[in-house]
């Protein structure tokens, strides 16, 4: 149709210029003429040849950027490890400690958790595990902390940590088990998230922990405590920028 249009708006101009006005000679219409003719053949023909390479061209392109995008997802999961592995645990500090800390800097003027940073918290949680029922709550009088539950039962803590103008945030969750039922953790925490593609794998060199992995993402540690008749345990998962940004 465009093509159509072009060939038309020549002849148009041509006929306005040599039969109308006589602008043109007879010499000038035939060298015009022979180009505008030629261009209306090679013009489509031309086309019809470079489709199929523009098109090859444009797919490869989108396969660049999703392989791209894969690389990126993949560079998250070992920056997550990596920040989650390095983070100081928890389970270094008295709880009732740390929470007098918290106490203290939040009369010093910092904020809790904000709500906007819940809400984006409980959806990239409820992503993370498929589980609808999770809640993310405001702790108010602690800072930097939120609490998580599934329905009414509080499951873990959130702590907000910004470093370098990164803000990220660790999920740590304890449990209790008898020592003898160290090799069901995987089956605890699939009941727990009623997730069946959770996998708890071990980690190389490192006795008292093991990975957690979703499928083929890993998402966490699981750190294990002999207390004496029980097992302590703690699963802690980093949940960085780029994850919330993804929600």
């Amino acid at each position: 149709m465009v093509k159509a249009i072009h060939a038309e708006l020549a002849f148009a101009v041509i006929n306005i210029a040599y039969l109308q006005n006589t602008i043109l000679t007879t010499g000038g219409f035939y060298t015009l003429m022979a180009p505008v003719f030629n261009l209306n053949i090679l013009l489509p023909v031309t086309i019809s040849f470079w489709k199929p390479y523009y098109c090859a061209s444009i797919q490869a392109g989108e396969g660049e950027a999703r392989s791209e995008e894969d690389t990126k997802r993949r560079g998250h999961g070992a920056k997550r490890k990596r920040r989650g592995l390095e983070k100081k645990s928890w389970r270094s500090f008295d709880h009732a400690l740390v929470a007098d800390r918290n106490l203290n800097r939040n009369e010093g003027g910092e904020r809790p958790v904000k709500p906007e940073e819940v809400s984006q918290l409980e959806r990239f949680l409820k992503k993370r595990f498929d589980l609808p029922a999770i809640v993310v709550r405001q702790t108010p009088r602690i800072a930097n902390t939120a609490e998580v539950y599934i329905g009414d039962e509080m499951i873990a803590e959130l702590l907000r940590d910004e470093d370098e103008g990164e803000i990220s945030y660790y999920f740590e969750m304890t449990f209790h088990i008898d020592p003898e039922e160290q090799g069901q953790l995987q089956n605890y925490l699939n009941k727990r998230f009623t997730m069946e593609t959770i996998e708890v794998r071990k980690r190389p060199q490192k006795e008292d922990s093991d990975e957690v992995y979703i499928g083929d993402e890993f998402v966490a540690v699981l750190y294990r405590e002999n207390t004496g008749n029980k097992l302590c345990c703690h699963f802690e998962m980093s949940i960085l920028d780029f994850d919330l940004a993804e929600i």
